[in-house]
């Protein structure tokens, strides 16, 4: 049984994909979620809705990152389907340094390539996102780093999106 909760995203679009398994959006939900403990409560009212996606990528039309999309669910279905794991123990793995198969690092880097053509499609290309393994602000202490953007870069990213989706929302009014 699903609760109103669930939010079902019906487009076979892996630029959307794409964009949605991007650090870029990933640092705006852990901005606008609410929180069921500590854990991320997606909600597609204070998330979805209110992300400034890049132009086109709602449309189907952003050919680079449909591509990188459609290679990243391909890394990801297979790493999780040869080594028998679920969403939750790919990105446990994903994020864990002491974890550095040949497999992972493929992933690392289409995670990385991802990113930066999100950056490219918003023109944030002078954004330097420091990749890495950081530790997070929005995650319990001792299990807070991630493979992810730097913290600087995420202070920059939301603070770009933010000033994005104001510009859109007064365009809207007029």
């Amino acid at each position: 049984m699903f609760s109103d909760s669930v939010a079902v995203i019906a487009k076979g679009n892996l630029g959307l994909l794409g964009t949605l398994s991007s650090d870029i959006h990933i640092v705006w939900a852990w901005k606008y979620v609410s929180r069921m403990k500590q854990d991320l409560r997606y909600t597609h009212g204070d998330v979805f809705e209110t992300f400034p996606f890049p132009e086109n990528v709602l449309e189907g039309k952003h050919e680079g990152l449909n591509l990188l999309g459609k290679d990243f669910f391909d890394l990801r279905s297979n790493y999780m389907t040869s080594n028998d794991k679920g969403m939750t123990k790919f990105y446990n793995d994903l994020h864990d340094s002491a974890v550095d198969t040949i497999e992972i690092r493929a992933l690392r880097e289409k995670q990385i390539a991802l990113n930066n053509a999100v950056l490219t499609a918003y023109g944030f290309d002078d954004l330097d996102p420091d990749y890495g393994f950081h530790q997070v602000g929005y995650l319990p202490e001792g299990k807070n780093t991630r493979f992810t953007i730097s913290e600087e870069a995420r202070e920059e990213v939301l603070y770009q999106l933010a000033m994005l989706n104001k510009v859109r929302h007064e365009a809207e009014q007029e």
